[in-house]
């Protein structure tokens, strides 16, 4: 058997250099794709699953200024109310007030592009009333409500 260095008929030295130049290339290419893919991704997710309240921002909220804000609060303000409403009007109240870390986040997604409006502060001591509100409702109004309708209950049979 001989060995020999040369290439192989039919192929010629630049020629294969420049088929290994053309695949080093491709592979360079492709792993710099995967890097940039794997690492936008990487930005992207993990302070979404960490730190949602500072994802959640809303981006547009820069641009419509003050307006896209009042209706931002306006919505938070909203729900605020009709949730402690719901939470009023029930039976037998939820664990204490678990929606309102929902509501939490999304008012501290608004800090940097509304903390300046005037209602930002006051929504945030409205939310904190409620908080106290739904505290005292549970603790001495849901227990006379319930006993009351048990009364009643009783004496309609």
């Amino acid at each position: 058997m001989t060995t020999s260095s040369q290439p192989s008929a039919g192929r010629t030295g630049p020629r294969l250099d420049a088929a290994r130049l053309g695949k080093r290339v491709t592979v360079a290419l492709y792993f710099a794709l995967v890097v940039h893919v794997v690492g936008a991704g990487f930005v992207s997710v993990v302070p979404q699953v960490f730190w949602p309240e500072r994802s959640a921002s809303p981006s547009d909220l820069r641009a419509d200024g003050p307006a896209g804000c009042r209706v931002a609060l306006v919505a938070l303000q909203a729900e605020l109310m009709e949730q402690t409403a719901r939470d009023t009007a029930a039976e037998s109240p939820r664990a204490p007030h678990a929606w309102l870390e929902g509501w939490d986040a999304r008012y501290r997604s608004l800090a940097s592009p509304c903390g300046d409006v005037a209602g930002y502060s006051l929504l945030a001591r409205l939310r904190y009333a409620v908080e106290e509100h739904l505290s005292r409702f549970e603790a001495e109004v849901a227990p006379r409500a319930s006993e009351s309708r048990r009364a009643l209950e009783a004496e309609g049979h």
